[in-house]
């Protein structure tokens, strides 16, 4: 019975030394995990392309017709830059017409200046009289408001004019034409587009099995086939699954100010490296 006692002993401290070592290993594979933030799976490539963050659609203030664009999509624009203009015939004979009959209002109220002048210096002599000044006066007021409604008119008919261009309202790149010269367009509708250039999107198709814990806001990384790397954050994520691949869309924007990138670059988004 002693030699039993012994030996059951003797095993337990043999045992004790290896469960010691296999806690110590799970901990150790524990820590490594965790010193990986969470996971110790390799960086995920994506095929990207590059899309502009925002849009501004332009659209004409008035009727017409495209005469001409002064820009081709993938010009680079500034804002007050003309891109469009339309037929402004008819618009430009108007402002001449305008300044004509301003001319005339203004030699109008010139005339009745002058003739109201002499007839109040000869109003003490016999030969003119209270009543006639009086009507010179009420004359250059008729003169005066004659100029004035021509100066309004000729200013209405130059802002119709201006109104027959369409200007970029912000540096960007002219990327599309939705009417085609000597094609009519009404007011307020769109007739072209400029996209922002300094704010891109880089827009992925992520498999549901990848999404993992991928969140709006994480880090990634945007690199072009020349070897250009822009860090990236992710800035929203779909919830429609594309059934042909079982994938959902998945936005990065990135920061363009320096302009090397252009939409339409090819690249690939960088998942898993900057988290």
């Amino acid at each position: 019975m002693a030699f039993r006692t012994t030996r059951r002993v003797r095993r337990g401290r043999l045992a004790r030394p290896a469960l010691w070592l296999t806690a110590l290993g799970l901990a150790c594979t524990w820590t490594v995990v965790r010193a990986g933030d969470g996971s110790t799976d390799p960086p995920r490539h994506y095929r990207a392309t590059l899309i502009p963050a925002e849009r501004t659609p332009l659209a004409t203030q008035v009727d017409g017709v495209v005469l001409r664009y002064r820009v081709k999509p993938g010009d680079l624009v500034n804002a007050g830059d003309v891109l469009v203009e339309l037929d402004s015939s008819d618009a430009t004979f108007e402002r001449d017409l305008a300044r004509q009959q301003l001319l005339a209002a203004t030699s109008e109220r010139e005339r009745a200046v002058v003739e109201l002048a002499a007839l109040e210096t000869m109003l003490d002599s016999e030969s003119v009289r209270r009543i006639e000044v009086d009507r010179a006066r009420s004359k250059l007021e008729v003169a005066t408001t004659h100029e004035r409604e021509a100066e309004i008119r000729l200013h209405r008919t130059e802002w119709r004019l201006r109104a027959h261009e369409v200007r970029a309202v912000r540096d960007g790149v002219f990327v599309a034409r939705r009417k085609l010269a000597g094609q009519g367009v009404r007011a307020f509708e769109t007739i072209c587009e400029v996209m922002q250039q300094d704010r891109l999107l880089a827009v992925v198709q992520v498999p549901l099995d990848e999404l993992g814990d991928l969140a709006v806001g994480d880090a990634a990384e945007f690199r072009a086939p020349d070897g250009t790397a822009v860090p990236c954050d992710c800035a929203s994520i779909g919830t429609e699954v594309n059934p042909g691949a079982n994938a959902v869309k998945v936005e990065f924007e990135l920061d363009n100010e320096s302009l090397r990138l252009r939409p339409g670059t090819p690249g690939e988004v960088v998942y898993g490296t900057l988290r």
